[in-house]
């Protein structure tokens, strides 16, 4: 099982885990079974520690997941590529929050049929 489930996914791993690793240091620590799983990943490169990785991650708290999430964040330098989250502020009769109340998140779009500079 060490096949791509889509193209790019080996890589989308590894760059996700090497800028949260850095976060769980400092959140939780080089005890933390979470930061272990996270470098034996990271050393082996197999898709199947990768993806164990992530989804511990993703078994964590929420509260937890947005701590590291936003530390992980802070912690890339300026100017690196990536594409910014914006709150959706449209106007259309939206105020930037679903029904729930949570933040609406939008990633910038090239126009249709054109590429970004």
């Amino acid at each position: 099982m060490d096949e791509e489930r889509y193209p790019g996914e080996r890589r989308g791993l590894k760059l996700f885990l090497e800028g949260l690793i850095g976060a769980v240091d400092e959140h939780m620590g080089r005890d933390a079974l979470l930061y272990h799983r996270i470098r034996t990943a990271l050393e082996r490169g197999d898709l199947w520690s990768l993806r164990a990785a992530r989804q511990m991650f993703n078994h964590q708290d929420t509260a937890l997941k947005r701590r590291l999430s936003l530390a992980r964040e802070q912690r890339r330098p300026k100017g690196t590529a990536g594409a910014r989250l914006t709150v959706a502020e449209d106007g259309a009769g939206s105020s930037g929050r679903s029904r729930s109340g949570a933040a609406i998140v939008t990633l910038p779009l090239p126009p249709r049929g054109g590429t970004a500079d």
